[in-house]
C-alpha cells in the first residue's frame, strides 16, 4: 500500500510532512545516496528556481531534494519541510522541526568546537553579508514578476540603507510609477516609441488581478512568488494562477 502524507502547516510558513510506511526516494535513487554531502547536493539538480534558497545551504544541514514542490527530507530523521521563504536557514528550520536529530545534534557539536579560537566576524560586515543576500533574494523574487532590472534597482536605492523586503520595494516601484518616472531612460535607445507604449501596457496589466481583472494585484503568493491577484480572489483559489503551483503562504503588499 503506498505510504500516506499528512501536512502541517507552520506559523512561519513552513510545513512538515510526515510519512508512514518505507522512507520516501528522489526518482529511483537509493536513500543510501544521500548519507554524504556529494549526493545530496545532486539531488537538487531540478531544484526550483524560484526558490529564495541556494542547495548548498541545503545539502550540508543533512537535507535533500524529494523532486516535489520545494519540500526537502533528513536523510538521517526523515523529516520533511516545504513552503520555503526569505530569509529562512535551513540548518535552523531543521533543529526547530526536529532537535532530536542525530544530524542537528552533530551540527551543534561542531559549532561548538569551532568557536574555540575563531576570529569573530565584527557585528557590521555579519549584518552587511545577510543584506546582500536578502537583496538579492528580493531582485530574483520581483524580477519574476516582470519587472525590468533597472526600475528594480532603482527602487531598492530608494530605500536607503534599509534591508530592502519584497514587500518594500514592490511599494518603492509603484511609487516610482505614481511619479511617472522616465521609462526611456532604461530602455534601449532603437524603436523607444514603441518600446514605451509596450512598457507602459505591461505595467498597466502587471499591476492588474489576473482573475477578476477589475481590482489592483495585492498578493505576492509563495512558493511561487506571483503577484498577479488581489486579496479577494486570493481566498477563492487554492493554487496560483498562473504557474498553478498550490499556495502555501501569501504576502499582502500595500501601495503607499
Amino acid at each position: 500500500m503506498a505510504s500516506s502524507a499528512v501536512f502541517a502547516h507552520l506559523p512561519s510558513g513552513n510545513y512538515i510532512t510526515s510519512t508512514s510506511g518505507n522512507k520516501t526516494q528522489h526518482s529511483n535513487s537509493n536513500p543510501n545516496d544521500f548519507q554524504d554531502e556529494k549526493g545530496r547536493l545532486k539531488s537538487f539538480a531540478q531544484w526550483p528556481y524560484w526558490s529564495p534558497v541556494k542547495s548548498e545551504d541545503f545539502s550540508n544541514t543533512g537535507l535533500y531534494f524529494t523532486g516535489r514542490a520545494d519540500i526537502v527530507k533528513c536523510s538521517e530523521c526523515s523529516v520533511e519541510i516545504g513552503g520555503w521563504g526569505l530569509g529562512q536557514t535551513p540548518s535552523e528550520v531543521h533543529r526547530e522541526r526536529n532537535p532530536s536529530c542525530p544530524f542537528v545534534k552533530k551540527g551543534k557539536s561542531k559549532r561548538r568546537r569551532g568557536k574555540r579560537g575563531k576570529k569573530k566576524i565584527p557585528t557590521e560586515e555579519k549584518k552587511l553579508s545577510a543584506g546582500d543576500k536578502s537583496a538579492a533574494a528580493v531582485v530574483n523574487a520581483i524580477r519574476m514578476v516582470g519587472y525590468p532590472d533597472d526600475l528594480i534597482q532603482r527602487a531598492i536605492e530608494m530605500q536607503g540603507q534599509n534591508t530592502p523586503t519584497i514587500e518594500s520595494t514592490f511599494n518603492a516601484i509603484h511609487r516610482l510609477e505614481d511619479a511617472h518616472i522616465e521609462i526611456k531612460e532604461i530602455i534601449p535607445k532603437s524603436d523607444k516609441a514603441e518600446a514605451i507604449r509596450r512598457e507602459n501596457r505591461e505595467l498597466r496589466l502587471s499591476n492588474t488581478c489576473r482573475l477578476c481583472r477589475a481590482a489592483d494585484v495585492q498578493v505576492v503568493t509563495q512558493p511561487c512568488n506571483h503577484f498577479v491577484m488581489c486579496s479577494d480572489c486570493l481566498k477563492k483559489v487554492a493554487k496560483c494562477p498562473k504557474c498553478k503551483a498550490t499556495i502555501v503562504n501569501s504576502i499582502r503588499v500595500y501601495r503607499s
